[in-house]
């Protein structure tokens, strides 16, 4: 499952990265694009023409499509494109000149609301208790107060110059063509199970990897939070951040991923992995620790935590990262048992799995760059 999930995510959103970025950003374009690889992959597949990807490609669509994995995946998709068509007739909804006045008295109220001053690079995290009760609170508010909800997201939409509006109509497509394919794989595909032979890995082993990687995601956040409570002085900050400034300055998707593709293969060495993986979990803390020293209201728009964690490619590069840290704890016992050679395979796949998701995540993150470089409003 996870060779298909990667493999299939880094085509993809390879593809559309190099079509916006090199011939159109349109989705009359891209989507056609997209739609016609997705069709050509699963053709082929049928055809036994990928070999025993192909194969994995099949099996893994077929039980997406029965018991309670195809209610899981439905049912999640049908919800969550409710969601997002709802959100857009809202916005427009609150547009209505009969709620000009409603608008106006909300202005009066918040009249932070009037300045357009929002930019995709900011992030605001809510605390929990309160995000509880706000999706308590939810269908109270679109059963009794839609009209209120209406006004509140269009006055948003028009703060953040239709930023919102362009979000969700952004996602609509995306999850729209998702959804699309699943339900055109479900027409498509074979009734039955193509057979193909498979070197069985035992689930209680598999389980205990999954495990190790999880306790290596916390050691690496926990690294990371400790180096964001070092004490950094202004001086110290402002020669972190000019050395940071330096190595990154006008770096592109290319050159992120060959930096942490570098920085994740030395995370593979036995035992020297871990300390490699820690201390740079530490050290991007320190690097955040010395922008907030230099602004310190980014503490408050964007936590140290919501760099890995709220971003598509932090947890993308953490996984890898992690991957990489409990792959070199696991080789400190093999080469203690001498069985190094019999872990001599799995390494191996792992190193190709890490770099293909530091492929993808360097690109995604390349483009928020762009993107975030750009602003809105």
């Amino acid at each position: 499952m996870l060779i298909v999930f990667v493999s299939m995510l880094a085509l993809l959103s390879g593809t559309k990265i190099v079509i916006t970025t090199f011939i159109s950003s349109s989705y009359f374009v891209t989507l056609p694009i997209m739609t016609s690889i997705s069709i050509t992959l699963l053709v082929l597949a049928k055809k036994g023409k990928l070999g025993r990807w192909g194969k994995m490609f099949i099996n893994q669509m077929q039980r997406n499509q029965r018991g309670k994995r195809a209610i899981f995946e439905y049912g999640t998709s049908i919800l969550l494109l409710t969601i997002i068509i709802s959100t857009i007739y809202t916005i427009h909804y609150g547009e209505n000149s009969s709620l000009t006045p409603m608008k106006q008295e909300l202005y009066k109220e918040v009249p932070q609301l009037k300045e357009k001053n929002i930019q995709i690079t900011s992030y605001v995290l809510v605390p929990s208790d309160k995000m509880l009760k706000g999706l308590l609170a939810v269908p109270a508010v679109l059963m009794y107060q839609y009209p209120q909800l209406a006004v509140m997201l269009s006055a948003l939409n028009d703060q953040s110059s239709g930023w919102l509006l362009n979000f969700y109509m952004v996602s609509l497509i995306e999850y729209g063509q998702v959804f699309g394919l699943l339900v055109l794989y479900r027409v498509i595909l074979p009734r039955k199970n193509i057979k193909f032979p498979v070197v069985h890995i035992p689930k209680i082993r598999m389980t205990k990897r999954i495990a190790l990687v999880l306790v290596f995601i916390a050691l690496f956040t926990l690294s990371y939070q400790l180096g964001t409570y070092a004490h950094v002085g202004t001086n110290d900050a402002k020669t972190v951040m000019s050395t940071f400034k330096a190595t990154t300055n006008h770096i592109d998707a290319v050159g992120i991923f060959t930096h942490n593709t570098e920085v994740a293969l030395l995370m593979f060495v036995p035992a020297l992995g871990v300390v490699i993986g820690t201390g740079a979990g530490y050290s991007t803390g320190m690097v955040y620790n010395a922008a907030v020293v230099l602004s310190p209201a980014l503490a408050t728009k964007l936590p140290p935590l919501a760099l890995l964690f709220m971003s598509p490619f932090g947890i993308m590069e953490l996984t890898g990262y992690s991957i990489a840290m409990s792959r070199s704890f696991i080789l400190i016992g093999s080469i203690r048992k001498k069985t190094l050679r019999k872990e001599l395979k799995p390494t191996l796949k792992e190193i190709g799995l890490v770099v293909g998701i530091l492929l993808v995540a360097g690109f995604i993150e390349y483009s928020m760059i762009l993107s975030g470089s750009k602003g809105i409003g």
